[in-house]
């Protein structure tokens, strides 16, 4: 009978070596014994055939070790056969480049060894040498050792600041050799972690802050005479677990995404939901709020979203600030209409998929069939004109909030991006009915990109919390566009939340953002006012995207980043998506009640 602790092991896949001259799979025990020996349970993976199989693999396991073995053929190296290649299998090859992909789409933890790290280059779109003697002419080790497998041969230097460093302080490594071909080139969403003396890659590692290793020795034979070699397997095993607890959380709870702008492309002949290309507004906050578009790969789509285990985004329909006479003002509140229809109709067309919610009991009922869910929202209140009746036609269509201004004045509110320029010093007095309007219909206010002026009169004039869908922390990244902490106080004061957003240029100034920094401003409002009032407003596919979180299917890896922080089950259920549904749910009971 298993005990609790046994049936709580990881699984780690071992990717087994196919021998066609008898078709049989066959793995040295000391890839088993190492996984073993680690705390992880082994699983012998054979090379199956066919996209289902592959799926329920990956279903059924917490990572991956690449094993070693033969050269690769032309279809993975994309090159013409080096006449030094040795034996290839074209079998494995077919199940082993795709496994390694669809696995890295899932950011499911990975160690490559030898065959296994140059693999995982190739799968990114590296290159590789066929044959080291005859294609690199600056080495001068014996690559392919004849003593031993426990016996090292020559060292390798680790880079520093690498997480192959974090586990081998020592800089240098002794290790043993079995291999003619190697890492060529690089590819840009990896790293090199370490090098031979005679400069050949060694180790590679995940540019984006994934759990990703490759090494071109094999620490599974070294394990008794090189005890630190165990290190590796132990940092399989950790980030297996962490892996399998944030998949397991994500499929217990409702997480939610608070702001995109997906809805402006659906001008094209593109899909969002196919993760096509896409075109995106490229903004200069710092410029006025000067545009530019330019042709890119969509970040939000159901399939990622399915990947990444999301299940919910608002998608904003973004109205950029243009002139506000009679046939302006027309033009936003036509546009508006055109692009929440747009997204219901989308929505309706991907039905299998997904379906359009606006209350959180919805949500939930939605999350339980198993479904992807599209909220709506409106990216700048330039969609009202002047009319307050709109208000009460976006709630009929299902807007759960509405950004009260975006770069520039409208005729609600004064905006951040020109808050030097005050036009109403806050609210207008139709601002202040718009509030009150929202209120009745169950329609959040959200004060990102307003002026603070705006920001203290819409929490004032709201008789229900307000969010800030996209916004971080003015502390850590001083810019006009985040909350300063009197106001992020104010707003936890009063029920509300910020989505801390994953634009560069709001989490950091003296270098590119990554998921660290996003921890970081979660962090700090956790610490100031309390973990029930921060959530996530990625602002995807209107300028969001950061190392380590770059699209829907990645907010995996924010939410597995705060596990690993430290991070409660629970505490990240409400940064995932409970509190926005908090407040949201406070705002309709609000006005359920008046009516």
């Amino acid at each position: 009978m298993k005990t609790s602790t046994e049936s709580c092991r990881p699984v780690i896949g071992l990717s087994g070596n196919f021998r066609s001259e008898d078709g049989q799979t066959l793995l040295s025990m000391a890839y088993v014994r190492a996984v073993e020996q680690s705390g992880a349970c082994p699983l012998i993976l054979p090379p199956l055939e066919g996209e289902a199989d592959m799926e329920a693999l990956l279903s059924r396991i917490d990572g991956l070790v690449f094993t070693g073995g033969g050269d690769f053929t032309a279809e993975v190296t994309g090159e013409p056969l080096s006449p030094q290649v040795g034996s290839t299998n074209p079998v494995r090859d077919r199940f082993e480049l795709p496994l390694m992909r669809r696995a890295m789409e899932l950011q499911m933890p990975i160690l490559g060894i030898c065959r296994g790290e140059q693999l995982m280059t190739l799968a990114l779109g590296g290159r590789i040498y066929q044959d080291i003697p005859t294609e690199y002419e600056k080495s001068f080790l014996q690559h392919s050792q004849s003593e031993d497998r426990d016996v090292t041969v020559h060292e390798v230097s680790v880079e520093p600041g690498t997480l192959l460093s974090r586990l081998f302080p020592e800089d240098r490594l002794s290790v043993n050799s079995f291999h003619h071909q190697a890492v060529r080139q690089v590819p840009d969403l990896l790293r090199v972690s370490a090098r031979a003396t005679d400069g050949i890659i060694e180790a590679v590692e995940s540019a984006e802050f994934k759990p990703f290793l490759g090494v071109q020795w094999h620490p599974e034979c070294l394990t008794v005479s090189q005890p630190v070699m165990r290190r590796l397997f132990s940092w399989l095993r950790d980030e297996a677990a962490l892996y399998r607890r944030t998949r397991r959380l994500l499929s217990s709870v409702v997480s939610l995404d608070a702001h995109c702008d997906a809805p402006m492309f659906f001008e094209g002949d593109y899909d969002i939901y196919a993760g096509g290309q896409i075109e995106r507004g490229k903004i200069d906050f710092d410029a006025r709020g000067e545009e530019a578009l330019e042709r890119v790969p969509a970040r939000v789509s159901l399939q990622a979203m399915e990947r990444g285990s999301w299940d919910a985004v608002v998608m904003a329909a973004y109205l950029k600030q243009l002139s506000r006479d009679e046939q302006g003002l027309k033009a936003a509140t036509d546009k508006a209409f055109r692009l929440l229809r747009e997204t219901l109709d989308r929505t309706a067309a991907c039905a299998a998929m997904a379906s359009v919610a606006r209350r959180p009991d919805e949500v939930l009922a939605l999350k339980q069939q198993g479904k992807r869910i599209v909220m709506l929202g409106i990216e700048n209140g330039y969609a009202l004109g002047r009319d307050l009746t709109l208000v009460d036609e976006f709630a009929r269509l299902g807007v759960v909030y509405i950004t009260l201004c975006h770069n520039g004045h409208n005729d609600v509110c004064d905006s951040a991006s020109q808050a030097d320029r005050p036009e109403h010093d806050g609210l207008s007095d139709f601002g202040r009915q718009v509030v009150r309007r929202m209120n009745r219909c169950g329609i959040l206010a959200d004060v990102s990109h307003a002026s603070e002026k705006t920001f203290y009169d819409t929490i004032e004039e709201s008789a229900v919390p307000i969010i800030a869908s996209h916004s971080s922390v003015w502390s850590l990244c001083p810019h006009r566009r985040n909350l300063k902490d009197e106001q992020i106080r104010l707003l936890a004061s009063r029920g509300g939340v910020m989505g801390i957003c994953l634009y560069h240029g709001f989490l950091a100034k003296d270098h590119e953002a990554t998921i660290e920094d996003a921890v970081a401003h979660i962090n700090y409002v956790r610490h100031l006012v309390g973990v029930d009032y921060v959530g996530i407003g990625s602002d995807f596919d209107g300028g969001g995207g950061i190392v380590g979180c770059q699209h829907s299917g990645e907010l995996m890896n924010l939410m597995r980043a705060l596990l690993r922080e430290g991070y409660t089950d629970e505490e990240v259920r409400k940064i995932a998506g409970g509190n926005f549904l908090r407040v949201l749910g406070q705002a309709q009971d609000y006005a359920a009640g008046l009516h």
